[in-house]
């Protein structure tokens, strides 16, 4: 398989091709041929390994698990495969030896800690170690912001989503639950922000099919201060994801920045959202929740005000700063045993 070279801040960087089965139930299940016969080539000099995913990206653990003997493995999800037969399947013959074979378990949310103990991964094995925010807040402050390339003006009162505008989203949910609000206010706006991941035409679709096209706004792929702006100028954040999200990154950022928002119960909404404390949570799908959680916080721009606040405080220690430090005391720890 194609390998490609190069270094990166005095670190050198293999990149090999990944392969899935063209069957969509697999597509998920990622082999990478050119880094296990990586393994054979090159694994002399490894202090530690650190492997990205569990299920989802890292099928190819099936081969390192047979190195660990040799070399210490740190295992890093980064999201786990669907729920169904192929994860009972991968579980038994792939998951459980490749758990057995790291000295450690970084997991990105609470119930990925709890299913891997399930598996009967101990928990002195495991550190819960949540992802950073999808922007560098910090950087985005420190420079100058340039005027939009799209000489974007965000609307004076709008809901905000922010990220893909993918399948697994939840976006024709939010679509769904705000075209009443939409409709009983005209000034309201309802934004989608980031690039089209094939929904675009369906939501352009229904907005139309609701009469309520003058008042979404799809603004295309933005820069990382063009977000910032955006998440600053909402009145309330929305997260209507319903599967496939490994964290919810934007989450995170809304809530540093002190927005009010309302997510859907998925795992890293659930670790990040204390209903009435830190934002409101409703049921993947659920469009009266949505839409009741919505209105309620437009409702009543005190409340509102309250868990953005409250957000603000209990996230702010969430930095990638922090991951790198945490990260790099397991790494070490692991190639010291």
């Amino acid at each position: 398989m194609p390998r490609h070279r190069e270094t990166i801040e005095g670190i050198d960087v293999v990149r090999t091709t990944g392969l899935s089965p063209p069957i969509d139930r697999l597509r998920t299940y990622l082999f990478i041929p050119g880094q296990s016969l990586a393994w054979v080539g090159d694994a002399t000099g490894f202090d530690v390994v650190n492997l990205l995913g569990y299920g989802s990206y890292s099928a190819y653990g099936q081969l390192p698990q047979w190195y660990a003997r040799k070399f210490p493995v740190v295992l890093s999800t980064i999201t786990m495969p669907d729920q169904g037969l192929l994860r009972r399947v991968y579980d038994r013959f792939v998951g459980r030896r490749l758990l057995n074979a790291s000295r450690h378990l970084i997991c990105l949310t609470s119930a990925e800690k709890r299913y891997f103990m399930q598996l009967g991964c101990p928990e002195s094995k495991i550190s819960l170690i949540p992802p950073g925010p999808a922007i560098d807040l910090q950087q985005v402050a420190s420079t100058v912001r340039a005027p939009s390339h799209q000489d974007l003006e965000p609307p004076a009162k709008y809901i905000l989503s922010f990220g893909r505008l993918a399948p697994n989203k939840g976006l024709p949910t939010l679509l769904a639950a705000s075209a009443p609000l939409l409709a009983q206010d005209p000034e309201l706006k309802l934004v989608f922000a980031g690039e089209n991941h094939g929904v675009l035409p369906d939501l352009t679709r229904r907005a139309r099919a609701l009469n309520i096209q003058g008042q979404v706004v799809f603004t295309g792929r933005v820069t990382d201060a063009e977000a910032v702006r955006l998440i600053e100028g909402c009145s309330v954040f929305a997260f209507p994801s319903e599967w496939g999200e490994a964290f919810g990154m934007t989450l995170l950022t809304a809530m540093q920045l002190g927005k009010p928002v309302v997510a859907t119960e998925l795992p890293g909404a659930i670790d990040l959202v204390q209903p009435e404390e830190t934002g409101l949570r409703v049921p993947c799908g659920d469009v009266a929740e949505m839409r009741s959680a919505l209105n309620r916080l437009l409702s009543h721009p005190e409340l509102a005000s309250k868990l953005g606040e409250e957000a603000r405080r209990r996230t702010k220690e969430i930095t990638w700063e922090t991951v790198g430090k945490r990260m790099s005391e397991i790494l070490e720890d692991a190639a010291a045993q």
